[in-house]
């Protein structure tokens, strides 16, 4: 690990995505995001997916990343976002501003996105921004074909990640859940190829189908196992299906990366009055939280995430992958 300062990492970032084709606004968009994973201790959402969008953009999958992404449906209560062949990440923003703009005038909103590439990013970060308006959000997006039904098959469908945001009020942390379908994420498995360190057991597979624990047999060809066997992989299925088919995006083995984001964003004042609503979760949070027989501590979902950010987000100097960094300055340079 080494230290590097924010304003480094932002210069690398423009430098890199720059000569990629991508605009500054839209530079700035997946920095503002990669900085908060680095932040909120999710290092396999952070800077390591520079080097992944290059990846996609030289095998196409990214197409046109100047292009600005475009509301293709504009319903009240449903919306469409139309990636243009850019970045998931931009994509995935648009989709979310749509969702909060659509849940705050009709109560509810749907939102697809899907004709994009590469990356998604952290599904938390959207939620983050549609609790922190007061919404109650269900998301999920697809994800590059990677996950293995159970030993010796092939990948069939994506890490699709399950993410619920639920707001508590003002001044109170959400509850986020945010899960991949896996037991690790691939940015996880390509953090341990790059920095030579092993994967946990029963975790993921080499190219033959053979359990492993060594990640460079793993990236690129490789694939992930689910959580809870066939309960996870069932959940995959679905996720699959619901992030893509349905809002005009792809499955399987043609995902580019990542190819159709759903949200579901609602207002819980629809369903009554929202001080007791946020009275109720609070004191259910409570709740869980004195759960432990023992006294130890017990964190809610997301709340690791969501106190390392706000203990990190001013500082000006990160801790990151000694790889990661030299990888950005070779691709700098």
């Amino acid at each position: 690990m080494t230290i590097v300062s924010t304003a480094e990492l932002h210069k690398l970032t423009h430098a890199i995505l720059g000569k990629a084709g991508f605009n500054a606004d839209h530079i700035d968009a997946i920095y503002d995001h990669l900085l908060y994973n680095e932040y909120a201790g999710r290092a396999s959402h952070g800077f390591v997916r520079v080097k992944w969008t290059l990846d996609f953009i030289e095998r196409g999958q990214i197409h046109a990343p100047h292009a600005s992404p475009v509301r293709d449906v504009d319903m009240p209560a449903y919306k469409h976002i139309d990636g243009c062949g850019n970045i998931g990440i931009i994509a995935a923003l648009e989709a979310t501003k749509a969702a909060i703009e659509g849940a705050k005038s009709a109560g509810s909103c749907t939102v697809g996105a899907s004709n994009y590439g590469g990356t998604s990013g952290n599904m938390g970060y959207y939620a983050k921004l549609m609790t922190d308006a007061g919404l109650v959000c269900i998301m999920s997006c697809t994800a590059l074909c990677l996950v293995s039904p159970a030993p010796h098959c092939k990948p069939v469908n994506g890490t699709n990640p399950l993410c619920i945001g639920i707001p508590a009020g003002d001044g109170h942390m959400p509850l986020i859940y945010d899960s991949a379908v896996t037991k690790i994420s691939w940015g996880d498995t390509m953090l341990a190829s790059l920095n030579g360190t092993p994967l946990p057991e029963g975790a993921a597979l080499d190219p033959e189908g053979n359990p492993t624990q060594d990640a460079s047999a793993v990236v690129p060809k490789g694939s992930l196992l689910p959580i809870a066997e066939h309960k996870g992989f069932g959940l995959g299925i679905a996720l699959e299906i619901l992030a893509g088919p349905l809002v005009g995006g792809k499955a399987g083995k043609t995902v580019p990366g990542s190819d159709g984001l759903f949200i579901q964003a609602f207002d819980p004042a629809c369903f009554g009055d929202k001080e007791s609503f946020y009275a109720n979760i609070r004191r259910y949070m409570d709740e869980v939280k004195s759960s432990p027989l023992d006294g130890s501590a017990m964190r809610l979902p997301g709340e690791a995430s969501l106190n390392a950010y706000k203990t990190n987000k001013n500082i000006t100097e990160i801790e990151l992958s000694e790889a990661v960094y030299q990888k950005m300055k070779e691709y700098a340079a």
